[in-house]
């Protein structure tokens, strides 16, 4: 049987082909393995947001923390196991999350 592949990594291979084609800045992931730009495109933040997501204070905050791997010190994230952190969070979002008081 032949696996049916993802809408969404299609779209998301569109999208990144599409612009690397305008902008030579965007590069095609290889492996699908993202950079920090990579992954802010993907998912729709700033470089900034995602490297806040990955310092210790950021994961801290977060419900569930963002998957990353380093390879040679440098941040880099596997695209299929940020769109598994996103469906993850969907479902925290949906049951709910704990209140933030003002006093935190």
């Amino acid at each position: 049987m032949q696996r049916q592949s993802d809408p969404c990594v299609t779209v998301v291979q569109s999208v990144v082909a599409d612009l690397a084609a305008v902008h030579p800045s965007v590069k095609q992931p290889q492996q699908q393995i993202l950079t920090v730009e990579q992954a802010a495109q993907y998912l729709g933040v700033s470089k900034r947001q995602v490297w806040e997501m990955t310092r210790a204070r950021g994961l801290a905050r977060m419900p569930i923390p963002i998957p990353l791997i380093r390879i040679n010190g440098n941040v880099r994230f596997k695209l299929s196991s940020l769109q598994n952190w996103v469906d993850q969070l969907e479902a925290y979002e949906r049951i709910g999350r704990l209140p933030v008081t003002a006093t935190q």
